[in-house]
């Protein structure tokens, strides 16, 4: 049996082999305008303020976005933008947003996601006990793009039980690309990551705050250590809109009686 190989996110780390072929992440501080035009180009694409207060222009759609302070106890403030020209950012202060986008279409509006519209829900028990904050779910109207928030208390699991959505075969499982952008309280802590395949690799990622995570393969789920507050952002994107992910069997009887405990397994 092979050991676990540990290892440092570093800023950034990409989990799986190729580019990303449907989902687009990046973070941006700033005062003042900074632009997006190329890497959107044709894309829906979701702006999540992340600390202080910016406004979001894309074609005719502008949007105010916060002011957000403190990402773990405010709920988060998120523009979205259906495919157009460049996404435009302003900011009088120091601001820090994400920004991701995905396969755009046709028939969706622009619109902003306020703090008083983020459904919240406390999910899971005992030491898997979460806060997730939905902004973008499975049925909202939008072409492609998942995001939420998840915030982990110390000493729980979160992304649990360990799941895996890296291959395409509807209607059992739905190919979803992942970002994980973390942050961590104390931000000297860092977060644990797991990911691995059935009889493959097993490998551990130590997590530090500000830090991203790209998952394109594997069963993940991460583990906030005992003293430590985890927070992360998701974004996720794929071919079609649905959330179909494949739960590992050998968890899933820690889950039984959960009101949101999910089936199957491989």
């Amino acid at each position: 049996m092979s050991a676990v190989s540990w290892k440092s996110a570093s800023g950034r780390l990409e989990i799986g082999p190729g580019g990303s072929a449907y989902l687009g992440f990046e973070t941006r501080e700033f005062v003042g305008e900074t632009r997006i035009d190329e890497a959107v180009r044709g894309m829906e694409v979701g702006v999540v303020l992340l600390e202080g207060q910016v406004t979001v222009e894309r074609g005719p759609a502008r949007f105010s976005l916060g002011p957000r302070g403190d990402l773990f106890a405010e709920l988060p403030d998120t523009a979205y933008l259906p495919p157009d020209g460049p996404v435009a950012l302003f900011s009088r202060e120091r601001s820090r947003v994400a920004v991701a986008w995905g396969p755009g279409g046709p028939g969706f509006a622009p619109r902003r996601i306020a703090p008083d519209d983020v459904v919240t829900e406390e999910r899971g028990r005992g030491d898997t006990a979460r806060s997730v904050r939905h902004i973008l779910r499975v049925q909202d109207p939008v072409a492609s793009l998942f995001l939420v928030e998840v915030i982990t208390p110390p000493g729980h699991w979160s992304s649990f039980p360990p799941h895996r959505h890296d291959r395409n075969l509807p209607p059992r499982e739905t190919l979803l690309e992942e970002t994980y952008l973390f942050h961590v309280q104390p931000a000297s802590h860092q977060a644990l990551m797991g990911v691995w395949e059935e009889g493959g690799e097993r490998d551990g990622y130590l997590v530090g705050d500000g830090e991203l995570v790209v998952v394109r393969r594997g069963y993940h789920m991460v583990s906030a250590a005992p003293g430590s507050t985890v927070h992360y952002l998701n974004a996720m994107a794929g071919p079609v809109h649905a959330w179909k992910p494949v739960f590992h069997r050998d968890y899933l009887h820690l889950v039984e009686g959960w009101e949101q405990a999910p089936t199957g397994g491989a």
